[in-house]
């Protein structure tokens, strides 16, 4: 029998260890207040979407999203044009 990750595409398999990679960036360079409470849920065409625990929390980083943009530019293995915040509980 052959196991379920056999049969994901090559792209499902990388655009995780890419969102995986992503998270630890987040952890490294993003505020420590607020590292616990959100996660990069989804990149799709360099648009990053991150989801926050809280609405307070979406809040400050949508009136604050061109700093966490310019920060999340600096990794080396993405190309990011754009931020999405979401409330993802």
């Amino acid at each position: 029998m052959k196991k379920i990750s056999s049969f994901l595409p090559d792209n499902v398999i990388n655009k995780n260890l890419l969102i995986t990679k992503l998270n630890e960036f987040v952890a490294i360079n993003f505020p420590n207040m607020s590292v616990d409470n959100i996660k990069v849920v989804n990149i799709k065409d360099g648009t990053v979407i991150i989801g926050c625990k809280n609405s307070s929390l979406a809040t400050i980083l949508k009136f604050e999203k061109n700093k966490y943009l310019e920060v999340l530019k600096n990794n080396k293995f993405l190309e990011i044009t754009d931020l999405k915040i979401i409330v993802d509980s």
